[in-house]
């Protein structure tokens, strides 16, 4: 078994989502790192970001775009 961390970084912080005050945890699952796993493990996760398409905050709304790093691409 290993320990998988799933984070995702908001790229308009700037200078933060170059560092790790920018990463921010999403899920730690035990499991074995391979597609089926994880996959099975986040997969509530995946549908929930998957139809989050927008927010608004202040009045303002913000359109939501997704850029996979290549740990977790294959699990979509």
């Amino acid at each position: 078994m290993d320990t998988v961390c799933d984070t995702y970084t908001v790229l308009n912080e700037k200078d933060a989502a170059m560092n790790e005050k920018g990463n921010y945890v999403l899920a730690i699952i035990k499991t074995k790192e391979s597609y089926d796993s994880v996959k099975e493990s986040l997969v509530d996760l995946i549908n929930e970001m998957s139809n989050l398409k927008e927010i608004t905050a202040n009045n303002v709304k913000y359109n939501i775009e997704y850029f996979l790093e290549r740990g977790l691409a294959f699990a979509v």
